[in-house]
């Protein structure tokens, strides 16, 4: 059983359900050339790699933090880019959660707390949205140009202990577009 220490980030879908009942062929094709333009650049670019993908969403792995939350960062952005003029019920948009943890690594899958935190962060992440674990955000230390809102303490679905939360877009409804200052990166 092989250990390492690496970043997580796991994206799904919001109301996916919805999304296929009301057209199932222009969803489908729509995730498939969002995994070909947008998702699959933003791993190569930042040096990720796609664990899985899991139907409407996908975990991957980097690592460096700052890699994995560029990533997420690139990802969230393009979305807003590539949903424009798009009809709102046929919009799609991703939650993202990232943590940094000590994981299991087999047959090309991860395991471990790191991974179970990530999947509860992207569930409480709002729509075109990123959660970060404390550990990931103090890891950050200030290497992107980006704000993330301190969500305080969340009792996230079966994890033991609550976690410390940030997240972006900070200081916005989950409604708005993110403010152009905060989309602007510091040189890597």
């Amino acid at each position: 059983m092989e250990r390492r220490l690496t970043a997580i980030l796991l994206a799904d879908v919001v109301e996916y359900s919805r999304l296929i009942g009301r057209d199932e062929r222009r969803t489908l094709d729509a995730i498939r050339s969002i995994r070909k333009d947008v998702i699959e650049p933003a791993f190569e670019r930042r040096n990720g790699r796609i664990v899985k993908l899991m139907g409407d969403g996908l975990l991957g792995e980097f690592a460096s933090i700052v890699d994995a939350v560029s990533a997420a960062l690139d990802i969230q952005q393009e979305m807003l880019k590539a949903q424009e003029g798009t009809l709102p019920e046929h919009r799609i948009a991703f939650q993202i959660g990232v943590s940094v943890g000590d994981v299991v690594f087999e047959d090309g899958d991860i395991f471990g707390d790191g991974v179970n935190i990530a999947a509860r962060l992207q569930e409480i992440s709002a729509p075109n949205g990123i959660a970060v674990s404390q550990s990931a955000h103090r890891e950050l230390g200030g290497k992107l140009t980006v704000e993330f809102e301190d969500a305080g303490l969340k009792f996230l679905n079966n994890i033991v202990e609550p976690v410390h939360t940030w997240m972006w877009p900070a200081n916005q409804s989950t409604n708005s577009p993110p403010d152009e200052k905060l989309l602007i990166f510091d040189s890597l």
